[in-house]
């Protein structure tokens, strides 16, 4: 009898075990789950505006990151930026990031010059931000067509004569004082002629 016993418990503990920790699987699978999901959920119920400014602070502290760790938080950021265009796809400086992180983590310039036309469209006179898009179109002349490579002088005129300060600092940043300076000549004789005195005075 007392042998019986025996067998039948080890039997039921050699059963008991795997059972135990296939629910321990399943329930550590449940809480990851849960977990994500409340992710999902968080960025789903955060304001656009808020999540905005998540992106914007991470982008700033991205510079001090190693690449390896700076590109999987780009890669996240694109993908976020990605979400919050699609509740507020009237957001310039939203598609301005998303056009730098297309190209910071996919090098595709044609997705990426996408992007920033379309900050560019659903905002052509955000004056902030006129230098930096002018700067950034510059980059993309490899991938525009002839009506795109020729608004860059329009750009440039917007720029210069709604910013002239951040515009001269933005240009010159980027080593294109004599690429915008043309673009100026070819768009507004009156701003070349500024443009030239900048250069001249500038040391």
């Amino acid at each position: 009898m007392v042998t019986t016993i025996t067998v039948i418990t080890m039997a039921n503990t050699k059963l008991t075990i795997p059972t135990e920790k296939v629910c321990i699987d399943i329930a550590m699978l449940c809480v990851m789950l849960a977990f994500f999901s409340a992710i999902n959920l968080f960025w789903a119920i955060t304001p656009v505006a808020t999540r905005n400014e998540y992106i914007y602070n991470e982008l700033d502290k991205a510079v001090n990151l190693p690449v390896p760790a700076r590109l999987a938080l780009f890669s996240d950021l694109r993908e976020q930026q990605e979400k919050a265009l699609a509740r507020k796809p009237g957001d310039p400086y939203g598609w301005a990031r998303l056009a730098y992180l297309r190209i910071a983590t996919q090098g595709n310039l044609k997705s990426a010059f996408e992007a920033l036309r379309m900050s560019d469209l659903v905002s052509p006179y955000e004056a902030p931000q006129l230098p930096e898009r002018a700067a950034m179109w510059h980059k993309f002349t490899s991938v525009e067509t002839k009506d795109q490579l020729s608004y860059q002088d329009t750009l440039w005129q917007k720029a210069y004569s709604m910013k002239p300060d951040t515009t001269w600092e933005t240009a010159k940043r980027e080593g294109i004082i004599k690429e915008a300076g043309e673009s100026l000549m070819r768009k507004d004789p009156a701003l070349y002629e500024e443009w030239k005195n900048r250069a001249a005075n500038d040391h």
